[in-house]
């Protein structure tokens, strides 16, 4: 996918509304998925945003626990909790997303969902993911976790989005097509996904189903 020029939209780090998401991941992105094309069919976009997410993983993939660094941001830890489900779509909440370093009160919860007994005043020192890394890793060497690069682009209507992304995960490449929403009625955003269909799609996975599929870091 070529990249094009950023065209900005909205600000959406903070107070995240819940989102209906469904996504797959595929080898080779269907032509109705390029830009020139989706650029037809959408109000707006914006994009490539370039983001570096290291992912803890842990055996429920209804827990999405990630650290993320974009480009002139501070890092932040996010934790985010599978809500419910319509037809292929998830409902993902937004339980923790704290620029680095974040408070103690935070790593608390979130060793709680990771099930490390760590060193919370050292975690709440940390201002880069590495160091966030580096302190989990000693609580517990075993933790699996891995690093994705991504560049995302999102096309944007009332009723829903449609995000496109490369996604490298180590030697693995993807390309992600998602369909996302945060109206309470997925119905709308389920109408877009239909009208540019979804074939040669396959199986819709969160990326929490898909790293506890690839080998451990």
């Amino acid at each position: 996918m070529t990249h094009l020029p950023i065209k900005r939209c909205e600000n959406k780090e903070n107070d995240i509304p819940d989102t209906w998401e469904c996504r797959y991941f595929i080898s080779e992105l269907p032509q109705r998925f390029k830009h020139p094309e989706l650029n037809k069919l959408f109000d707006k976009w914006c994009g490539p945003t370039a983001e570096n997410d290291l992912y803890f993983i842990i055996d429920d993939p209804k827990v999405n626990i990630k650290l993320r660094k974009l480009k002139e941001r501070k890092p932040t830890i996010r934790v985010r909790i599978l809500r419910s489900k319509h037809e292929e779509f998830e409902l993902w909440h937004t339980e923790i997303n704290n620029k680095l370093p974040a408070p103690t009160e935070v790593w608390s919860r979130v060793l709680t969902k990771l099930k490390v007994e760590g060193d919370i005043n050292l975690l709440s020192r940390c201002s880069e993911p590495y160091q966030v890394k580096q302190a989990l890793l000693t609580a517990r060497p075993n933790l699996l976790h891995k690093e994705t690069w991504k560049h995302r682009t999102r096309y944007i209507r009332p009723e829903g989005e449609v995000e496109v992304a490369e996604v490298t995960i180590g030697t693995s490449f993807f390309y992600s097509v998602s369909f996302e929403s945060k109206s309470p009625d997925p119905d709308e955003v389920l109408a877009i996904r239909d009208e540019l269909s979804t074939d040669g799609l396959g199986i819709p996975k969160s990326y929490t189903k898909l790293l506890l599929q690839i080998s451990p870091t």
